[in-house]
């Protein structure tokens, strides 16, 4: 997608946060968005399997960026009426920068803060009082009502903010399934399941425990 201030400029700005594969700028135009720039590092000498990838299919750097895309209109179309806010970020699309092509994302807010906390920067902090851990909770219930399919949900892929009025935790990374093995696409059963194992895997870090039963967290001790 292209408009009329094509293409954004970005070169000499610094980016508000950065991922294995992607830079993420403020979007210059609209204050409630993000640009997600992918990061094409120079190739090194030393020769890999994923850098012979990279040379010979120049997508495979794009897989993320579809995966996110592609669950994020399969989860629009078959989330129920009573679903609630979609539990991650919304991409509207790519837009034409100086840096090349990018990704124009939600921005999650919390204050007067450029972006919200993480879900991990909480926990360092020892944060993550009964309140923080209900919506926490409401989030996990979000995911399972949109039988979203993730591929990391890893505490920094969760951010804080006020949205649409509430505060919610939002999953602004790691959205679609890229595995190997696409076990969560096969069924909404075995998506639940492979949700579960994650979040119960992180709960530790978090100083919490996970309950596969009643699907949610709690206080460690």
């Amino acid at each position: 997608m292209s408009h009329g201030d094509a293409p954004l400029r970005l070169s000499g700005i610094p980016p508000v946060a950065r991922g294995a594969e992607r830079r993420v700028y403020l979007h210059p135009l609209h204050a409630d968005r993000l640009l997600k720039v992918l990061d094409v590092r120079p190739p090194r000498r030393r020769l890999s399997l994923r850098r012979l990838s990279r040379a010979v299919l120049s997508s495979v750097d794009l897989r993320s960026s579809r995966a996110e895309q592609a669950e994020q209109a399969r989860a629009f179309l078959r989330a129920p009426d009573d679903a609630g806010a979609p539990p991650f970020s919304r991409s509207y699309g790519y837009v034409e920068t100086d840096l090349g092509w990018a990704l124009e994302v939600e921005r999650i807010t919390l204050g007067n803060r450029a972006l919200g906390p993480t879900l991990r920067t909480l926990a360092e902090e020892k944060a993550l009082d009964a309140p923080l851990i209900a919506l926490l909770n409401d989030v996990v219930g979000r995911i399972d009502r949109w039988n979203l399919r993730a591929s990391d949900l890893n505490p920094k892929n969760f951010v804080l903010g006020d949205r649409g009025g509430e505060r919610q935790f939002v999953l602004v990374d790691g959205v679609g399934d890229i595995h190997a093995i696409p076990v969560r696409s096969w069924s909404d059963r075995l998506n639940r399941l492979a949700n579960g194992h994650e979040f119960r895997r992180y709960a530790s870090r978090l100083g919490l425990r996970w309950d596969d039963h009643r699907r949610s967290f709690a206080p460690a001790h």
